[in-house]
């Protein structure tokens, strides 16, 4: 399953893509889905099984992750 990984803000969202490019890990910029937040234009769709290593890269590197939603169909479900 895909993971959406939000951020409070657009230098965030490309600290957070400098850190995992850095790493090698996959994932994906997307536009954030409205149904989730309006606030940043971009977020990062990762597989939901990496979230404990993104979340501790991220949260090591300064680009916390503001909120996790698992997609499930065409909705969303926080993850936290």
């Amino acid at each position: 399953m895909s993971c959406v990984l939000i951020f409070n803000s657009i230098h965030r969202v490309m600290k957070a893509e400098s850190i995992l490019k850095r790493e090698g890990l996959k994932f994906r910029l997307i536009p954030t889905p409205r149904s989730l937040t309006s606030d940043c234009g971009l977020a990062i769709e990762m597989n939901e099984k990496d979230i404990e290593e993104f979340k501790k890269l991220l949260s090591k590197g300064g680009a916390e992750i503001a909120e996790a939603h698992i997609e499930s169909g065409k909705s969303f479900r926080k993850l936290f």
